[in-house]
């Protein structure tokens, strides 16, 4: 978006309004989306459970999250 402002140009399409009223269902779009990109980085063998609302992957993150010299054995990482 910086970047774009930067150019100072009018650009194809101008919209002063949220991007979520220009589809019927954003929410499916952006998830639809994000599968697309997904499976062109990754490849086909990403299952789709694999994708998960950041809110609930933050959560998860933070429950693991260990402090500097807590060393524990999680599967067979060993994190230190």
């Amino acid at each position: 978006m910086a970047a774009a402002a930067k150019l100072a140009s009018p650009g194809v399409f101008q919209l002063e309004r949220p991007a979520r009223e220009l589809m019927r269902d954003f929410v499916a779009q952006s998830k639809a989306a994000s599968w697309d990109m997904y499976i062109a980085a990754f490849g086909p063998k990403v299952p789709r459970e694999a994708l998960v609302p950041v809110a609930d992957f933050a959560r998860a993150a933070k429950s693991r999250w260990q402090e500097p010299g807590d060393v524990r054995r999680q599967g067979h990482y060993r994190y230190e």
